[in-house]
């Protein structure tokens, strides 16, 4: 769902890259990545935010980057809902850097398909919307 709303905004774009709270997503890749100079966009203030995960364990919401974390986190704090848009298999999984919590998120979509324990697991701590 988040790679469809990229791909309507790059099909506008110049160079194929759209900048999504903090991430660049390379569309010929399908990768999602943070500036490497560690200068990502602070500041960023919208009413809606949607991010990304690497990994969720209990109520905790990990990245693997310090700098998209740092990205991440501010722009949430700046959001009036927060959005999470995450693959079941993130769930139940640590990474390096914790950049949120489930409890404030706003809803978290996750795949259809996805276990029924893995959804109530995050419905622990927020809502659940299936895509």
């Amino acid at each position: 769902m988040l790679l469809q709303a990229a791909q309507q905004q790059v099909n506008h774009a110049l160079f194929g890259v759209v900048v999504l709270a903090g991430e660049i997503i390379n569309l010929a890749t399908r990768v999602f990545t943070m500036p490497y100079n560690g200068r990502g966009p602070y500041g960023l203030s919208a009413p809606k935010a949607y991010v990304s995960a690497t990994g969720i364990f209990g109520n905790e919401v990990f990245g693997s980057r310090p700098d998209a974390a740092m990205v991440l986190s501010d722009a949430l704090s700046r959001a009036q809902e927060r959005y999470l848009v995450v693959d079941a298999e993130k769930v139940g999984r640590r990474d390096f850097c914790l950049f949120t919590t489930l409890e404030d998120m706003t809803a978290a979509f996750i795949n259809e398909d996805a276990d029924p324990r893995t959804i109530e697991a995050l419905r622990a701590y927020t809502s659940v919307i299936t895509a």
